[in-house]
């Protein structure tokens, strides 16, 4: 029997694949071959060449205006519709984690995945690019996924300036990675704060601008001595009543990083954790509360104003 929990996760992969494209595990859609432009095709999960001129950097489509509608329409729909923004939105040329570390920790390892899409021919075996090698020119048909991955071992030291690690097979993609020092009593002595970010570095070309960019990527950042959590400082001498309630509910829930242009994910146990990572579409399991028997007291669903009441008996 299907349960509500394996269909709400069924949901989520479908948004998944649907939004972003295939996960760094997802071995059956590794190699996809789609029919129109990726990113067309996907929403988000993509970085562009950093520096890219705004024709590349943004949607084809963004100022296309909805088709004119005729007087004769009258219904709530036929309402002249909303021009676009007059600012356009910019894809991102990176990501990252801001996170922090203790004193022993000197490095991390990063684990960075991508899919790099190449025109391909559905009628042959041999891709676009390897034709322009030859001097021959086809027309394209399709985009075919290449999934890649590589695997960096980071130090992790006050810097003055970013340290800038090219990855191998990236063409171009390089972690950028900054170290500060955490001068707060809230904190051991020697606790650094630490940024890494992807960024895609790739020559921008006004062609087949997808050649250049990378979907689907993934930064998971691994530390054996354990990130050092950040508390909430909100809770902190505050005279708001929800925020001490909130604090005090939520004290032993911690925050191990922050996402930049990204969701972030903490793989912990209580205040342990080890590993974080991005992700493009963020979901959270919420534990499922059951009133409580209070004698003499009716837990009822009437409505008050739009608000649920108590029911003395």
């Amino acid at each position: 029997m299907t349960t509500s929990a394996e269909i709400r996760s069924t949901l989520v992969e479908a948004l998944q694949l649907d939004l972003v494209g295939p996960t760094p595990g997802d071995t059956e859609h590794a190699e996809e071959i789609l029919k129109q432009a990726p990113s067309k095709w996907y929403l988000t999960g993509f970085l562009v060449p950093f520096g890219a001129p705004p024709e590349i950097r943004t949607d084809d489509d963004e100022e296309d205006m909805p088709e004119e509608l005729t007087k004769s329409e009258t219904s709530e729909d036929s309402k002249t519709p909303d021009k676009p923004p007059a600012r356009k939105a910019f894809f991102p040329s990176s990501m990252g984690l801001s996170f922090l570390v203790s004193a022993n920790t000197k490095e991390i390892e990063a684990i960075i995945s991508w899919g790099d899409y190449i025109p391909f021919d559905l009628n042959s075996e041999v891709s676009d690019i390897e034709d322009e090698e030859k001097g021959k020119k086809r027309k394209k048909e399709a985009w075919k996924r290449i999934s890649q991955k590589a695997i960096l071992t980071i130090p992790v030291e006050e810097t003055h300036e970013p340290l800038q690690f090219e990855i191998l097979g990236g063409r171009g993609l390089t972690l950028v990675i900054t170290c500060r020092q955490v001068r707060d009593s809230r904190f051991p002595t020697g606790t650094l704060s630490a940024s890494v970010f992807l960024v895609n570095y790739r020559q921008a070309t006004h062609g087949d601008r997808d050649v250049t960019f990378a979907f689907q990527t993934c930064l998971s950042l691994s530390c054996p001595e354990g990130f050092v959590p950040r508390p909430d400082p909100r809770g902190i001498n505050t005279d708001d009543w929800d925020e001490a309630v909130a604090s005090l509910q939520y004290q032993e829930d911690y925050e191990f990083a922050v996402g930049h242009n990204v969701s972030a994910v903490a793989k912990a146990t209580g205040d342990h954790c080890t590993e974080i990572c991005t992700t493009w579409i963020p979901t959270s399991e919420v534990p499922r509360v059951n009133a409580a028997t209070i004698k003499n007291v009716q837990l009822g669903a009437l409505l008050n104003r739009g608000m649920a009441s108590l029911i003395l008996k």
